[in-house]
């Protein structure tokens, strides 16, 4: 049998989505950083990690970054658990989840809002996923029991 702490249930997170406001940066480029160091690191080599999640992380590269794109973000308790950037031309730039809010359906909820926005635009779908980011995008529709 297996112990409890090691079995994870999925477990919706209830969450508020709301746009991205400038207060946001310091958490945005935690969940960012943390997401990259943490949940991707199976992907990626030691040094792609450290090219894309530096410590410091450059703070006025960030704002340039985020000034260009719509970002919406999930918070929980008054808490960021993820947050998603897009371009209306139909580009997904960012869907990342702090790890302590994983599998718990922050970045499919993220993605499905920024699906529906640019579905309203009429944009182009030019999705270009990281490998971590697309079990919440790809994952098969749950069916009914």
């Amino acid at each position: 049998m297996a112990e409890l702490g090691l079995v994870r249930r999925f477990c919706a997170l209830p969450a508020n989505e709301r746009p991205y406001e400038s207060t946001d940066l310091a958490s945005v480029i935690e969940i960012y950083t943390a997401s990259i160091r943490v949940l991707a690191a199976p992907y990626y080599s030691p040094e792609q990690i450290a090219a894309w999640a530096p410590v410091p992380p450059d703070v006025a590269r960030w704002q340039e970054r985020l000034s260009r794109l719509h970002t919406i973000v999930a918070e929980s308790n008054g808490v960021l658990a993820g947050f998603a950037s897009y371009t209306y031309d139909g580009y997904l730039d960012f869907l990342f989840t702090h790890p302590a809010f994983a599998r718990r359906g922050v970045a499919t909820k993220l993605y499905q809002l920024v699906e529906s926005a640019l579905l309203a635009a009429s944009a182009p779908k030019s999705y270009h996923p990281r490998q971590s980011c697309r079990p919440a995008i790809f994952r098969p529709p749950r069916l009914p029991t």
